[in-house]
């Protein structure tokens, strides 16, 4: 899986090249998520190991959508403090 999102993301950069575009939008559509259905915690780690280190500076947004409560809570913690 993690390939996959790799393959996407290159391929997406290389299409931009040549254009204004420098960055992208991940779209996550979170309808069926739950706490019981996600990934594994190391695929979770891995995962945002692998889009802060390889593609953090092509990253422009990323919008949840249907994001469960849980996502508010944790975001408010972080943010709290930084405003």
């Amino acid at each position: 899986q993690l390939r996959a999102l790799a393959f996407v993301l290159e391929h997406a950069l290389r299409r931009c090249d040549g254009s204004q575009v420098r960055k992208y939008v991940i779209f996550l559509h979170l309808n069926d998520f739950s706490l019981r259905n996600n990934p594994s915690w190391a695929v979770t780690k891995e995962t945002m190991r692998m889009l802060t280190c390889c593609f953090a500076e092509c990253c422009g947004h990323i919008i949840l959508h249907n994001a469960p409560s849980v996502f508010s809570v944790a975001y408010r913690l972080p943010k709290a403090p930084l405003d």
